[in-house]
């Protein structure tokens, strides 16, 4: 009997090692990886961009045992199932990038090369314990945005359609970082800088504005990022003092998932 409860133990406490290597725990930043990935597919697909966002979250994932590797107080099992977590995700990767690299312009890869240094950037806050500050927290969902700028590229967008549409992805990414960053340091009842949201807020509302009166995004755009300000807003009320982390993250996906389908409407439609 004590044997069959040991054995059963082990399987469970091997399947949660395994579970804690494969998979980043931060659940709130596989929505800032999927709805770039996920938006630019839905209005410029193509069999390339596809293994260009397969290749992406495979990345994504890989950061998870890479963080493990990289962690001194791991131990040596938990390394040795980090290590063959890193080389599946790498060579499924390396081989979505070998058929884009194969049937594509080099030239339009370009972002790619820019993801890889920042990419390489993080990696090296990490092992210096600086990837918590909130500027090296933007890293990774910025090279996200580039990446869909790159799918765009490869279905043949024009490079100022391409770029309009990667300040419209900006306009989620980058005002949703330092309002989590903010949000969480209100609860934790640290100094709470409100003022700066605003600005960068209100500051991508204008250019998005601006990008649809030349016709360079579509005018429904100009109301997904408008209702990221409305969040930024009721976010920093009284009522929403009350949020735990866990209703701040649901509400999240809510705004993505909303900021997402918006904007695929208006790049389908023309609206």
């Amino acid at each position: 009997m004590y044997s069959k409860r040991k054995e059963s133990f082990s399987l469970a406490n091997n399947h949660t090692n395994f579970k804690a290597v494969a998979f980043p725990r931060e659940h709130g930043s596989w929505g800032f990886v999927l709805e770039p990935l996920v938006l630019s597919l839905i209005v410029a697909f193509s069999p390339a961009g596809l293994q260009i966002a397969l290749a992406s979250f495979l990345a994504f994932l890989a950061h998870q045992p890479v963080r493990i590797i990289l962690r001194k107080a791991a131990s040596k099992a938990l390394k040795k199932n980090a290590v063959i977590f890193l080389g599946i995700y790498f060579f499924a990767a390396s081989f979505c990038m070998f058929g884009v690299i194969k049937k594509t312009d080099i030239h339009l890869l370009f972002p790619l090369a820019i993801v890889l240094i920042f990419m390489l950037y993080f990696l090296y806050l990490e092992t210096v314990n600086s990837a918590r500050n909130v500027y090296a927290e933007l890293i990774g969902p910025v090279a996200i945005d580039l990446i869909a700028l790159t799918i765009v590229l490869i279905d043949g967008w024009t490079v100022p359609s391409a770029v309009a549409f990667f300040i419209v992805l900006l306009n989620r990414s980058v005002p949703t970082t330092f309002f989590i960053h903010e949000r969480l340091n209100k609860l934790k009842h640290h100094k709470v800088k409100i003022k700066r949201i605003y600005y960068i807020s209100v500051a991508g509302l204008i250019a998005v504005i601006v990008l649809a009166v030349v016709d360079l995004v579509p005018f429904l755009s100009v109301v997904a990022v408008l209702l990221l300000l409305v969040r930024v807003i009721t976010g920093f009320a009284k009522f929403a003092e009350k949020l735990t982390v866990k209703q701040i993250g649901i509400l999240e996906f809510i705004y993505g998932a909303l900021f997402v389908i918006i904007t695929a409407a208006g790049y389908l439609t023309g609206i």
